[in-house]
Formats: C-alpha cells, sequence, structure tokens
C-alpha cells in the first residue's frame, strides 16, 4: 500500500513539472503579443484592392499648405498716413473713424515708404517727402504700389477688389467711391485730379487714396479693410490675383 501511494505522488509531481515547464516556456510568447498589441498602429495593413502592404493612414485630417509667399525686391517698408489737419503732419494709421455722410469724404490716406510713427514734412511739396523715404532702398526702381479693398455688405455678400490702376474701383462705386492719386509726377504747386485710366504709364505710383460714401452707403457694413502693398511684377500675385508679396501694411476704416 505504501508502495503505491509513493508512486501516485511521484506521478502527480512529474505532471505538476511538466505543466510549469510548459506555462515557463509559453510565457515569452505572451508577452510579444501584448506588445505588438500595444504598437498595432504601426503595423502595415492590407489594401484588399492591390493585395499589397500599405502604410496605415491617419485619421487627423491632412491639413492644406499654406500659401507660399514671394520676397519683394527693392521697398521694404510701407505704411499708411493721415495728415492731421491742425498740426500739419503725417500720422501713421492702422484704424481710423469717422461719420459716413453722403457727400462728404471719409478721409484721404498717404502712403509712404517707412514705418515711422509721423513724418514731419522739410518742405511744402508731398513728392520731396514721398521721395525721401520711397529713394531710401536699393532696387525702389522696379517697385509698383497697389491696393485692395474689402468690405461686407448688410446683405451678407463680401466685396473684395485689387487696385492695380484706375478703373479698378469703379466696380464697387454703388456703395464706396475711391480715387487713386500720383502725388509725385505732379509740377510743384499745381493743382491735378485723381487719376483716370487712360493716364496709367509704367511711371504711375499710386501713393494716396481717398475713400467717399457712394449712393448706397448705407447698405455697407460697419468696417472698410484696406491694404497697400508693394509688388515687382505678376508673380507677386496667385491664380485669384491676390496679392501673395510679404510688404503691406493695413488700414480699417469704421463707421462713426
Amino acid at each position: 500500500m505504501k508502495k503505491k501511494e509513493i508512486g501516485k505522488r511521484t506521478g502527480r509531481g512529474i505532471a505538476f513539472l511538466l505543466t510549469m515547464t510548459l506555462c515557463l516556456a509559453l510565457l515569452p510568447g505572451c508577452k510579444k503579443n501584448e506588445e505588438e498589441q500595444s504598437e498595432s498602429q504601426s503595423v502595415p495593413v492590407v489594401s484588399f484592392e492591390t493585395g499589397m502592404f500599405a502604410e496605415p493612414q491617419s485619421s487627423e485630417t491632412v491639413s492644406e499648405p499654406e500659401e507660399k509667399h514671394t520676397v519683394i525686391e527693392g521697398v521694404r517698408q510701407i505704411s499708411f498716413y493721415r495728415r492731421n489737419p491742425s498740426t500739419k503732419v503725417r500720422e501713421k494709421k492702422s484704424e481710423f473713424s469717422a461719420p459716413w455722410v453722403r457727400g462728404t469724404d471719409i478721409s484721404s490716406f498717404e502712403v509712404f515708404a517707412c514705418e515711422d510713427g509721423e513724418i514731419t514734412f522739410k518742405t511744402a511739396y508731398f513728392d520731396d517727402a514721398f521721395w525721401e523715404k520711397w529713394n531710401a532702398h536699393e532696387g525702389k526702381d522696379g517697385c509698383k504700389i497697389g491696393y485692395s479693398v474689402d468690405f461686407d455688405l448688410k446683405s451678407g455678400e463680401h466685396i473684395h477688389k485689387v487696385l492695380l490702376k484706375a478703373g479698378d474701383e469703379l466696380d464697387y462705386r454703388p456703395y464706396l467711391e475711391n480715387y487713386l492719386y500720383d502725388d509725385v509726377h505732379q509740377a510743384k504747386g499745381a493743382w491735378y485730379s485723381h487719376l483716370l485710366p487712360e493716364e496709367m504709364n509704367e511711371n504711375t505710383l499710386i501713393t494716396s487714396i481717398k475713400f467717399t460714401p457712394g449712393e448706397k452707403i448705407d447698405e455697407v457694413g460697419d468696417e472698410i479693410h484696406a491694404t497697400v502693398f508693394v509688388y515687382n511684377s505678376e508673380d507677386d500675385f496667385n491664380e485669384k490675383g491676390d496679392y501673395i508679396g510679404d510688404v503691406s501694411a493695413e488700414i480699417t476704416i469704421r463707421r462713426e
């Protein structure tokens, strides 16, 4: 009886040892599977259309690349200025408020190739002050000045226009009247008016812009956004005709 009991206990011990050995052998395999599952996002997935392996696709939305800007050669600064009627000093402006009353100008803004807070004329003539700032930039002879004007109608329609020459501003004239001026190619002390399409030439510089309420000014929202920019060629505009250069300044004109 004792020998049989010993045999049974010995058999159970051998079975136990075999079971433990098998489990120990399987443990490394289990651990690897857990690691593979934790990195499942990096495992290639099968493309059933081609039967080949494909890289996993991100669930995040792919953003469109930012539009490239061109580097303007020559004039590297430009700003809006408004003549203070009391001090006669030109003050740099990025925003301006005034009543929008039909028959009365909102305001005129001049541009200079600088970012000075104020400009005091050393002479009585605009062109002297303008050329002093413009000529401080090497390569300025290949530069032109353009504008863009944006505003919303109360109906929800958005008006956007790039102004490179006289006549471009006529598209939205019922709502807002803009007048463009070349203040530097004029006889000193002589009276002159805004530019006309037939007066444009390769030397024209649009050095100032005036804002006047149109007949339908009441249908315009309470803000007008204008941008002045320097450009070298048509390469400084995208396929839509919008400026993509890197020399510009903005002003917001609010209804008072």
